[in-house]
């Protein structure tokens, strides 16, 4: 659904969607709507009214996120840890994102400095920047292992809600811990 000037407008399998069951939205800088369908699992835009849906090169997991980098990358994350990137019309995994199991995506967040952070159910929080993956968790002091949004307030921290509630912690000990051994981070509730 959208609501534009006072009108309402709706969207369904009529207009051209895969299905009328909705995941998760995101707005693109250039307007576009990108639209992640439940059954079947499927990546949509819909630009100038029309639908298009995008080809993927795997098999993709429920898509949980989505989030646009400042170069206008589109990036997603699903349930079974998988990050791919739109390329075109296709979706394509990411391959310098590996962990040893499957992570749990639950939000995603691409900062201006080129970094696209990863908030994992029960793996703590990850960071994608220059071609490099690194993931912190509670043993590097997150306050939680279960991450739903990340928001940067512009001031140089990153704010974080999960299972234990919300927090703050400055980017450049985030920064600091992914790099390698650190002091504990100090995450303020």
């Amino acid at each position: 659904n959208y609501f534009r000037d006072g009108v309402w407008r709706k969207w369904t399998q009529r207009d051209g969607l895969i299905n009328d069951g909705v995941r998760s939205l995101m707005v693109a800088s250039n307007g576009d709507v990108w639209v992640a369908s439940l059954f079947p699992v499927r990546l949509q835009r819909l630009r100038d009214g029309r639908v298009q849906v995008l080809e993927n090169t795997t098999k993709l997991g429920a898509l949980r996120a989505m989030a646009e980098s400042a170069d206008g990358t589109v990036w997603i994350g699903t349930a079974e840890g998988e990050i791919q990137k739109v390329e075109g019309s296709t979706l394509v995994a990411e391959p310098a994102i590996q962990e040893p199991v499957p992570l749990s995506i639950r939000c995603l967040l691409a900062t201006g400095d080129g970094s696209l952070w990863i908030g994992y159910a029960g793996e703590g929080l990850g960071r994608f920047k220059n071609g490099k993956y690194r993931r912190v968790t509670t043993a590097d002091g997150l306050a939680d292992d279960y991450i739903s949004q990340l928001l940067p307030d512009g001031r140089g921290n990153l704010w974080i809600t999960g299972n234990r509630g919300l927090w703050r912690v400055s980017i450049s000990e985030l920064e600091a811990a992914l790099a390698g051994p650190a002091p504990r981070l100090r995450v303020r509730a």
